[in-house]
C-alpha cells in the first residue's frame, strides 16, 4: 500500500516496544503478587508538581505511609512511577523511572530495608481516565505520579 494513501499514520516501533514491555512488567508485578503469596494491604498515589519534585505535602504524606512498612519486615513496598502521555515516549519513560527511583531512595533513607522495596517506571503506558470537563493540561499534570502499595508476604 502506498504510504500517501494510508489513513493511519504509523507510530514509531519504539513506542510499541516500550508499551509492550511496560505491560509485561506491570503484569509480572501482579503475577508475583499472586504467585508469591503477597496480599495488598494498602495503596496510595503521590503527585509531582514538576519533574521529580513532589506536589506540596505529598513527600510528608509518603513518609507517613512508609512508616507502616517499618512495623513488619514482611511488608514489601512496591513503587510504580508514571508520567504524562504527551511528548517523547522515551523521555516519559526516563522521567517515570526517575520518580520511582527517587521514591525508593526516600523509602531507604526512611529506614525501609532494600530487600523490601522495588521500583519500576511505566512511562505514560498506564494513564488515568480523563475527567469530564478536565483540561488537557490538568489531565497531564494528574498523570505525574507514583503509586505506592504495601504488600504483606505470607
Amino acid at each position: 500500500m502506498d504510504k500517501k494513501s494510508d489513513p493511519m499514520p504509523s507510530l514509531p516501533r519504539r513506542s510499541f516496544v516500550v508499551a509492550g514491555l511496560s505491560a509485561v512488567l506491570a503484569g509480572s508485578i501482579v503475577a508475583l503478587g499472586v504467585l508469591g503469596n503477597l496480599s495488598e494491604i494498602d495503596k496510595e498515589t503521590f503527585g509531582f508538581s514538576h519533574g521529580t519534585l513532589f506536589a506540596t505535602g505529598d513527600e510528608q504524606r509518603l513518609r507517613a505511609f512508609l512508616a507502616r512498612a517499618l512495623q513488619d519486615d514482611r511488608i514489601d513496598v512496591v513503587i510504580l512511577g508514571h508520567s504524562g502521555t504527551a511528548g517523547e515516549t522515551s523521555a516519559n519513560m526516563k522521567l517515570s523511572e526517575a520518580r520511582a527511583e527517587m521514591t525508593r531512595t526516600i523509602a531507604l533513607e526512611f529506614g525501609v530495608s532494600p530487600a523490601q522495596v522495588s521500583s519500576t517506571g511505566l512511562g505514560g503506558s498506564a494513564p488515568l481516565d480523563k475527567l469530564d470537563g478536565e483540561s488537557e493540561r490538568a489531565f497531564q499534570a494528574r498523570l505525574a505520579r507514583v503509586e505506592v502499595s504495601l504488600q504483606m508476604r505470607r
